[in-house]
């Protein structure tokens, strides 16, 4: 290995940047006192494939070519990856709002119906409106209970952390 990088050109450092690993750990690897992972060693020789077999230090624009284009790449991927992060917020976003609007209508309903049973008299007559509006009360809660404000506070956690990969910031 050690070789074919000084044929051509390239430095310990370029060709660990390169393979994502250390300078140290190439190093070990060019001596046979470490074992490079088998994606470190594809990565290597995909680099190594562009490269005639004549080469030398003329050939280093068709290296430095071959960086380019997976810098490109990977650019490329991190840019998808952010897009997909903030269409995947944007439709957190319209569940949280939805999930919102609920949790303050079943309030509401929660509070009106509390309210109304309690200023009915308990008696014979008012039994199956007092039953309803306990059944009415009951569902009201569980309504309230699906769209609580913990599960509110952890989709806009999680909306936060989205955005923040697609500003490269850390979430607050």
């Amino acid at each position: 290995m050690i070789e074919l990088r000084d044929a051509t050109g390239l430095t310990q450092q370029l060709l660990a940047d390169f393979a994502n690993i250390s300078r140290g750990v190439l190093a070990m690897g060019e001596l046979g006192l470490r074992a490079l992972q088998s994606n470190v060693m594809q990565k290597i020789i995909s680099l190594w494939s562009h490269v005639p077999p004549s080469a030398d230090p003329a050939n280093l624009p068709l290296i430095t070519d071959v960086l380019a284009k997976e810098s490109i790449e990977a650019d490329r991927k991190i840019a998808d990856y952010k897009e997909f992060c903030r269409l995947k917020a944007a439709n957190k976003q319209l569940e949280l709002d939805k999930m919102i609007l609920k949790y303050q209508q079943s309030l509401r309903l929660h509070q009106t119906l509390r309210a109304y049973g309690n200023q009915l008299p308990q008696n014979q007559e008012n039994a199956a409106t007092i039953s309803w509006i306990d059944g009415a009360t009951s569902f009201a809660t569980l309504k309230l209970a699906d769209n609580s404000l913990a599960k509110q506070q952890l989709l806009a956690l999680e909306i936060r952390q989205l955005l923040s990969i697609v500003s490269d910031t850390k979430p607050v």
